[in-house]
């Protein structure tokens, strides 16, 4: 009886755990085309914000700088990797943020000797 116990509070755990890792939000996506630009963003909604960086190069897609008191970091993901079976090649890296608090800040990302940067306004919804 103890093992089926614990084998389901395993299962359970580990469903729980593994949903956690998953991207269920539904976010909006940023790219370098709105480099320069002021993007509006809502308290509580989540922003992507997605680049092309180089796998195995000496540098890769930084958060260079935004207020934490604003936006918290939640993780970053990859995806369209060009080869797999490779050790070089490109892919896609977003960066996810959730918008906490109303207020101004600047969001820069660095890559090499490349910057993004986006001018952020956030909002409470109406």
């Amino acid at each position: 009886m103890k093992i089926s116990k614990m084998l389901l509070l395993t299962s359970l755990f580990t469903l729980w755990s593994c949903h956690s890792l998953t991207v269920s939000e539904n976010y909006k996506t940023l790219t370098a085309l709105e480099n320069g630009q002021t993007i509006i963003m809502d308290v509580n909604n989540i922003y992507g914000f997605k680049f092309n960086e180089c796998v195995g190069c000496a540098s890769v897609w930084e958060i260079g700088k935004y207020d934490s008191n604003l936006m918290q970091y939640l993780r970053k993901e990859y995806s369209n990797r060009s080869c797999t079976d490779c050790l070089g090649g490109n892919q896609d890296v977003t960066f996810l943020f959730k918008a906490i608090s109303a207020g101004n800040t600047e969001l820069i990302f660095t890559y090499f000797n490349d910057a993004m940067k986006y001018q952020i306004t956030i909002r409470r919804p109406d």
